[in-house]
């Protein structure tokens, strides 16, 4: 069964890549863009257009809707994991014969270390949960930023084909110091 993202910015893929429409659509706005002059050198050197800004902002946009879902997912994992570290404070604080206290998980009949090893069993798997659901998150983000290169890379081709063999039009453009929302999920390490 395949599952669907509730995020937007991933429908445009089909199979790993750009839809043929999407590509289409993209380097049609690059080659109108150019001979609409919109593509225009900035203050600091690099080549931008209105279109790069809105994809750009997109992006962030789709960062933060990832961000969004991962502390959902995270919130009641890690409340869990708070639950357990108390109770694992309350058993190594309390002797071995004060244990007819009824607990939410029904461990009172086992001794206290038995307990306890219990408690912190489950709050490393809990642990283990919350780790692989980052994990997942910065993938996706690695899969945004990829997928944002790949737009952009297809737009300036068009952009490049209107141009034709103009020197100062640069084959790949840089976007990297527009991106606000990412820059930590997609630096290399």
């Amino acid at each position: 069964m395949k599952r669907t993202s509730k995020n937007a910015y991933f429908k445009q893929l089909k199979n790993g890549r750009l839809k043929f429409l999407t590509k289409l659509y993209l380097h049609h706005c690059g080659k109108r863009d150019a001979r609409k002059k919109a593509v225009r050198e900035d203050e600091n050197g690099f080549y931008v257009s209105p279109f790069i800004y809105q994809e750009i902002h997109l992006y962030n946009l789709a960062l933060q809707l990832e961000e969004e879902r991962l502390t959902c997912s995270v919130m009641p994992t890690q409340a869990k994991i708070d639950v357990f570290q108390l109770q694992i404070e309350r058993k190594q604080q309390l002797p071995d014969r004060t244990l007819n206290i009824p607990e939410p998980l029904g461990y009172n009949h086992l001794g206290s270390e038995q307990a306890v090893g219990i408690l912190k069993a489950k709050s490393q798997e809990l642990l283990l949960l919350k780790n692989k659901d980052m994990e997942i998150w910065q993938l996706r983000n690695n899969q945004l930023y990829s997928m944002l290169h790949a737009k952009i890379a297809v737009y300036w081709g068009g952009v490049l084909q209107a141009y034709g063999d103009d020197p100062k039009i640069p084959p790949i453009v840089a976007i990297d110091h527009l991106i606000q929302g990412g820059s930590s999920t997609h630096e290399k390490k």
